[in-house]
C-alpha cells in the first residue's frame, strides 16, 4: 500500500515537473514580450513562421498591431511575431519593428459625463454591404477572431458574398462561404476601378539602358510582377535606378548593384547574361538587387561580417516574389537549397 502511494506521489510530482518545464520552455521561446507593435516602414507579412512561407501583404507604416504570440527564428537570433494577418520577421539588427502601445486615456482625465455614461453597445452587424472585394492577400479563418485557425486565403481580385458580420477585437469580421475574413484595408465594399497597364509607364522610375532585346526582357519581367505580384512591382519601381546589361570584364554572367558615383541618389543595377534569358528568373533578380538598394538606403550595406546576412535577406525576398509571380519555377528550389546552408555563398 505504501509502495503504491509513493508511486502515485512520484507520478504526480513528475507530471507537475513536466507541465512546469513545458510551460517554461514555451515561455522562453517567446522573443517579443509586448502586447502590440508598430513598423517604421512596410514589413512583409507571411502566412506562417517560416522563411519559405507564402507572402500575404505588407504592414502599414506606424500602424499599431496586436501581438498574438512570438517565437524564436532559426537564423541570426531573429524573432517571428504573429499579428492578426500573419507573421512578421523581426531581425536582431533591425529597428523597423518596435513595441507599440494602444492609446488609453487615464480615468482621472475623463470627464464626469464620460465616467457616468454607460458603455455604448456594439451592434452585432458591423458591415452593411452584401459583397466584399479583396484588394490584397488576406487570411480566411474558421471563426470571427484572430485566435481561430486559418482555413485558407483570399487574393487580390476575389470577391465574396457576405452573409453576416460581427465585431471581435480590433476588426469587423465578415462571414463568407469559405469562413471568416477581417475587414482590413485590404477589403473594400466597392469594386476597385480597373487599371490598364501601358508601355509608356511600365519602367516608372527606372532608366533601362542597352539593346532593344534587353529592354524587352526587362519589360516582360516588370509586366510579370505588375500583373501577378503588384506589391513587388512597386518595390522595384519605387526608387530611381538605372538598369543595364552587365558587359564588364568581370564577371559578366552575374548580376549586381552599386551606388552611382556621378549621379546622386541613383543606383546602377547590372544584369548578367545568365539572368536576362528567363522572365521568371529576371523578375526575381530585380527584386534581389533592389533589396540591396534598400539596405544601402537604410545604412545596412557595410560590414563584411554581415555580408551573408544581407544576402540571405535578399534571397528570401527573391523567393517570395517568385512564388507569387512564377509559382513552381525550378529556380525557387535552387535558392531555397542555398538558404538551408547560406555559408556556401562565399566559400
Amino acid at each position: 500500500m505504501k509502495s503504491t502511494l509513493k508511486s502515485k506521489a512520484l507520478g504526480i510530482m513528475l507530471s507537475a515537473l513536466f507541465i512546469f518545464t513545458t510551460q517554461a520552455a514555451a515561455q522562453s521561446d517567446r522573443c517579443f514580450s509586448h502586447e502590440a507593435l508598430h513598423t517604421t516602414r512596410s514589413v512583409d507579412i507571411r502566412s506562417d513562421d517560416s522563411y519559405f512561407a507564402r507572402y500575404i501583404a505588407k504592414t502599414e507604416r506606424n500602424k499599431i498591431y496586436t501581438v498574438i504570440t512570438s517565437k524564436k527564428a532559426a537564423l541570426f537570433d531573429s524573432c517571428w511575431i504573429e499579428i492578426g494577418d500573419g507573421w512578421l520577421l523581426r531581425r536582431s539588427d533591425s529597428s523597423v519593428i518596435k513595441p507599440g502601445a494602444f492609446e488609453e486615456r487615464s480615468p482621472a482625465r475623463r470627464s464626469t459625463t464620460e465616467q457616468n455614461a454607460s458603455p455604448t453597445p456594439i451592434p452585432s452587424r458591423c458591415y452593411s454591404y452584401s459583397t466584399a472585394y479583396v484588394t490584397g492577400s488576406i487570411n480566411i479563418r474558421s471563426g470571427p477572431g484572430v485566435g481561430n485557425s486559418k482555413v485558407g486565403s483570399a487574393n487580390t481580385g476575389e470577391s465574396f458574398t457576405v452573409s453576416s458580420s460581427q465585431r471581435n477585437g480590433d476588426y469587423c469580421w465578415l462571414k463568407i462561404s469559405r469562413g471568416w475574413i477581417a475587414k482590413t484595408g485590404r477589403v473594400s465594399a466597392s469594386k476597385p476601378a480597373a487599371t490598364e497597364a501601358t508601355n509608356s509607364n511600365i519602367f516608372a522610375n527606372l532608366n533601362v539602358q542597352g539593346p532593344s532585346s534587353f529592354k524587352s526582357a526587362i519589360n516582360k519581367a516588370l509586366s510579370l510582377l505588375k500583373n501577378r505580384a503588384p506589391e513587388w512591382y512597386r518595390y522595384v519601381t519605387a526608387k530611381k535606378t538605372t538598369i543595364s546589361p552587365n558587359t564588364r570584364q568581370w564577371p559578366y554572367t552575374v548580376s549586381f548593384s552599386e551606388l552611382s558615383i556621378n549621379t546622386r541618389n541613383i543606383t546602377n543595377i547590372w544584369i548578367g547574361s545568365t539572368h536576362d534569358k528567363d522572365t521568371g528568373i529576371l523578375a526575381g533578380v530585380l527584386i534581389h538587387e533592389m533589396c540591396h538598394v534598400y539596405q544601402r538606403d537604410e545604412g545596412r550595406h557595410q560590414g563584411r561580417n554581415d555580408q551573408i546576412k544581407r544576402e540571405v535577406e535578399c534571397m528570401e525576398l527573391q523567393v517570395e516574389a517568385m512564388q507569387q509571380a512564377s509559382p513552381g519555377h525550378w529556380f525557387i528550389r535552387k535558392i531555397q537549397d542555398l538558404l538551408r546552408n547560406p555559408s556556401r555563398l562565399y566559400r
